[in-house]
């Protein structure tokens, strides 16, 4: 009987590295995981920096009001993962109403300055309506500051 043997080889996986490429996979390829970026309309008015206080209806102009209704965030249990804050809002203009999130992204452990995040990459920005609404900051459980800039149709 003609047995063949074979050399069993094993191959060392080191999940480090791995999950180390998942996270630059996706700072690289954030703008695919937060929410939409401005379109190619010019914007016509930029509003200064605005604080918005939890549960406290901001008036943004005679037919814009926000409130900021909560806060969550995405912790990670492993130093070097990506992990967010999130601010949870309720726009209102002329009984128009729509839910929106704004997030501040970070790597767990990893003081801001030292990160590499630029601030397109750590703080999101959305279009609703004919407004681009940009996070500039959260104050967790208490605040954000956001500026507005209106689109020209």
């Amino acid at each position: 009987m003609n047995k063949k043997f074979y050399k069993e080889t094993t191959v060392d996986f080191n999940y480090s590295s791995l999950i180390t490429f998942i996270l630059i996979l996706f700072l690289i390829n954030h703008s695919a995981y937060s929410q939409s970026k401005p379109t190619n309309k010019i914007i016509t008015k930029k509003m200064s920096v605005l604080k918005i206080y939890l549960n406290k209806k901001k008036h943004v102009n005679d037919s814009l009001s926000i409130l900021l209704t909560s806060f969550s965030h995405k912790p990670s249990p492993v130093i070097g993962e990506a992990e967010r804050a999130t601010a949870h809002l309720s726009l209102l203009e002329n009984n128009n109403y729509h839910d929106i999130m704004l997030s501040e992204h970070g790597i767990a452990g990893v003081q801001k300055n030292a990160d590499g995040l630029l601030d397109t990459e750590r703080y999101d920005s959305i279009n609703w309506n004919e407004y681009y609404i940009e996070l500039k900051k959260i104050t967790y459980d208490q605040s954000i500051e956001i500026t507005i800039s209106k689109k020209d149709d």
